[in-house]
């Protein structure tokens, strides 16, 4: 029996195209984890048309050079089924938004739209939708609390309309070409500790090195335009607590010394009938937190969106 066959050069789990090692590396030093790199190079060739691929393969048995070219059959036939499937999946979501316009036009506007919103925006999103539901009692609405980067990802695989995010994305793989958006509102931010007689009425952003702070977790935009205005006032912050939950962060703010920082508008309605001070805080960088409805191309996009786009513009 070959050693492809019995499962010795049996590839690992399949990796992304061209950056995870094919074959799982062996950690003992010596001719093993040799033959383990000959092996990654190799799939990494085969697999990407380089003329390497021949030079290694005089340096690699048979069942080895058998079991790369398995493997990247495989990737290749797994790429192609990702194709198909984003395909299939643009394709129920085009039928999804023709059934609901037909719905529209026999029975008027109903259905249920699907917002994704991040969190420090939830506080607020009311503002937008309540006088959309008021005007429109056949719709119904469901809200998904999401950081900025699910959001993109579920617009992308068709699971939500439109979602609540900042205007621009800070990492390059959070920029959708084709979308749009339609600014709202910038985001001013807070302070929020324990009621004291000695706390000023607004405070610059260095002098909130004096508390325990607890901020949202790194994967969260705001935490990174918080980092970003902390780190403009020259301020070094090693958070005491770290959460992707609001109500988390709020409700460690026990003493005069433990603080967070909030966006003003969630900060009153986290504080609100709490013994929770807010307090503005001032000399923050511009144009970083501005708050907008992030939405699909015009094709994707039904008549009840359209309409609930037409009710956020008729009240700004």
């Amino acid at each position: 029996m070959s050693a492809l066959q019995n499962g010795a050069l049996r590839p690992s789990n399949l990796p992304k195209l061209a950056v995870c090692p094919c074959y799982e590396s062996n950690p003992v030093a010596g001719p093993a984890a040799e033959r383990g790199t000959l092996l990654d190079a190799a799939f990494r060739a085969e697999l990407l048309g380089l003329e390497e691929r021949f030079v290694i393969a005089n340096r690699l048995t048979a069942d080895e050079i058998a079991a790369v070219s398995w493997s990247v059959s495989m990737v290749r036939a797994m790429s192609g089924r990702e194709r198909v499937l984003a395909r299939a999946k643009s394709i129920v979501a085009e039928a999804r938004a023709l059934k609901s316009d037909v719905a529209v036009a026999r029975e008027g506007l109903s259905g249920t739209l699907r917002l994704g919103v991040i969190p420090t925006a939830l506080a607020s999103v009311h503002d937008l939708t309540r006088p959309f539901l008021d005007s429109h009692p056949g719709v119904r609405l469901r809200i998904l609390s999401l950081n900025s980067h699910l959001i993109v990802e579920k617009l992308t695989e068709f699971e939500i309309d439109a979602g609540l995010s900042y205007a621009s994305a800070d990492l390059p793989a959070d920029r959708l070409p084709g979308y749009t958006t339609m600014p709202l509102y910038e985001e001013s931010y807070a302070l929020v500790t324990r009621r004291h007689p000695d706390l000023p009425a607004s405070m610059a952003w260095a002098d909130v090195a004096g508390f325990e702070l607890g901020l949202l977790t790194p994967d969260m935009q705001n935490r990174r335009i918080i980092d970003r205005n902390l780190k403009r006032a020259g301020v070094a912050v090693t958070p005491r607590l770290e959460s992707n939950s609001i109500i988390g962060l709020v409700s460690h703010v026990t003493e005069h010394h433990s603080a967070t920082i909030l966006p003003s508008r969630t900060a009153v309605f986290y504080a609100t009938g709490r013994d929770l001070v807010c307090i503005p805080l001032t000399g923050g960088v511009s144009g970083i937190a501005d708050v907008a409805l992030l939405l699909p191309p015009l094709g994707r996009r039904t008549l009840l969106l359209d309409a609930f786009i037409e009710s956020i513009a008729q009240g700004f």
